[in-house]
């Protein structure tokens, strides 16, 4: 026993239960330290992988909306290259043949303005598609 624990009339006495009592509390402050610590750390990780996540939504919005932009004018150039080929070259030429057969009615039908739409739609839901992964 040291000197502490035999002296009892020392104001420095300890016993040998107050301690254990005080080691006790010790552990226990020092496992709600801990516990405390890991809380903080995990909110921390949180809002980190929070942060992450919404950039990562902002990338993929931002890469629907160049998608759609870059669709866009593809159409409006697609649709003008057309036009102006249309008017200024293929309906004189199909004029022009037209005139000279009958046979030829029906060139530009609706079929096949529908067949490039569609390939067209096509190309553009796999580029979205591709860009959602």
């Amino acid at each position: 026993m040291s000197k502490k624990e035999l002296d009892s009339t020392t104001s420095g006495y300890v016993s040998p239960s107050q301690l254990q009592k005080e080691q006790q509390e010790a552990i226990n402050r020092t496992f709600d330290q801990t516990r405390n610590n890991i809380k903080r750390t995990v909110n921390e990780a949180q809002k980190d992988i929070s942060n992450y996540a919404q950039q990562v939504i902002n990338l993929q919005e931002r890469a629907f909306e160049i998608t759609r932009d870059i669709a866009g004018d593809y159409i409006e150039s697609q649709k003008e290259i057309i036009n102006s080929f249309n008017h200024s070259i293929w309906t004189p030429y199909i004029e022009n043949v037209v005139n000279r057969t009958s046979g030829l009615s029906g060139v530009f039908s609706p079929s096949r303005a529908e067949v490039y739409g569609n390939t067209f739609t096509n190309i553009n839901q796999h580029i979205v598609t591709t860009n959602k992964k």
